[in-house]
This record gives structure tokens, sequence and C-alpha cells, in this order.
């Protein structure tokens, strides 16, 4: 989606910033070639995780989306994700999957 509807850049980022600070659920963006490093995660994602600051969040998961997702899910989920990708235009998907928390 981003791209192609939105380009996220130094001056949008902004408006994810605020849309994320107003969201009731977890949202983060990520990119999916190379590492798949996180570009945006907000506060809920951080309290889902038991991470009170970034810093914390960004040493429990690596800061990408692979070191979001526990690790023996990791091959099943990031499956799901390309086929929904590729099923459609908007690059969109929904997945569950089991994560591990700072406490454990």
């Amino acid at each position: 989606m981003f791209g192609k509807h939105f380009e996220l850049n130094e001056q949008t980022m902004h408006i994810v910033e605020e849309i994320g600070r107003h969201m009731p659920g977890g949202f983060f963006i990520y990119q999916t070639a190379g590492n798949e490093e996180l570009l945006y995660a907000n506060h809920v994602v951080l309290n889902i995780y038991g991470c009170e600051t970034l810093d914390e969040f960004k040493a429990l998961t690596g800061y990408t989306f692979k070191g979001m997702v526990h690790p023996e899910d990791y091959a099943e989920i990031s499956a799901s994700i390309a086929e929904q990708i590729g099923g459609n235009d908007d690059h969109i998907d929904y997945v569950e999957y089991r994560i591990v928390r700072r406490d454990g």
C-alpha cells in the first residue's frame, strides 16, 4: 500500500504517529524486504510485548517483524503473509501469531 497510495517518509511519519496514538489496538509498519525492519510501532504494541519503552521493545525484538513472532510460528506466518499479499493489490494481510513477551 505504501508507495502506491501513501509515501512513508520524514514528512509523513508524523501522520502515522498521530494515527497510531489514537488506535485502540496494536499497529505497526515494517519493510517486507531484507530483514523485515520495523518502521513504526505504536505504544499499544509495546504494551502487548510487556515493554515500557521503545528501547526495551527494540532489545526484545531486534525491531524486526521476525523478532515479533514466536520462533516456532515464523515460517508459517511468513508464508501466509506472502500468499495474502500476492493475492491482492493493496498488499494487506491478516495473521494471528504467538509472541514471546519481555516477561517470558
